[in-house]
């Protein structure tokens, strides 16, 4: 057998493992498409500090090495990538705000952007405010799709350290990449506790034999974000 049969082969091997995604992705080493439609507001923008995150964090690297599509993908991201100088002055300054992951499920469910600042989800912040005249202001605008990588697991655990709504996480789950709607439920964030210990700082946990077994998975979440604020004419 020659060496295109073998690279022909590995290729569809991946392809079949990739498509065929019905239940734990880390049994088969596929990644869906997330398809569910995100509130404003359960977009996470700054850092989460708590213990049962970094305990999400570590769950999130096990799995990462553990799951060699999402690894390959996420380390193809330079290290530096600085946008080229624009010239001149904007009449809408942009204030750029990284997405860092989104709940959903009610809250039960965090989905990490996995190495958020290599795969650098950024979207234009605007002001509002008039721009040039009478009936203008400061708007989103550039609308680009972007496709990132996420990393989907509950967040919280309960007293006996098992992990609280592993149910509707398996539940929740997208079987295909199919762009259907799955429109989950929509959340209320639950405020983060005053810790800040690190992953270094304590040992590294496991879940009791007792608790469910665990249901996370990777997903690509494709949304069309605004990359720049820019002056429009409107009926204000």
């Amino acid at each position: 057998m020659g060496l295109i049969h073998v690279c022909v082969g590995v290729l569809l091997l991946l392809v079949l493992d990739t498509w065929a995604c019905d239940g734990n992705n880390g049994t088969c080493g596929c990644i869906f498409t997330e398809t569910t439609e995100i509130e404003e507001d359960d977009y996470v923008c700054e850092p989460i500090r708590s213990a049962d995150f970094q305990y999400f964090l570590q769950r999130l690297s096990d799995a990462l090495h553990g799951h060699w599509n999402a690894y390959t993908f996420v380390y193809s991201f330079p290290d530096n990538t600085d946008p080229p100088e624009e010239s001149g002055t904007p009449l809408c300054p942009t204030e750029r705000k990284q997405i860092l992951g989104y709940f959903k499920n009610n809250g039960l469910t965090l989905c990490w952007v996995v190495y958020p600042h290599q795969q650098d989800i950024k979207k234009a912040e605007c002001t509002g405010e008039g721009c040039c005249g009478d009936n203008t202001r400061c708007d989103p605008g550039g609308y680009v799709l972007k496709k990132y990588l996420v990393y989907c697991d509950a967040l919280y655990t309960d007293e006996d350290g098992c992990l609280i709504g592993t149910d509707e996480l398996g539940e929740t789950t997208p079987s295909t990449f199919d762009e259907t709607d799955f429109n989950g439920p929509t959340r209320r964030k639950r405020e983060a506790d005053a810790s800040h210990e690190t992953i270094i700082e304590r040992e590294k946990r496991t879940l009791p034999s007792s608790c469910p077994p665990n249901e996370w998975y990777f997903a690509f979440k494709h949304d069309y974000i605004a990359s720049t604020c820019s002056c429009r004419r409107c009926v204000c």
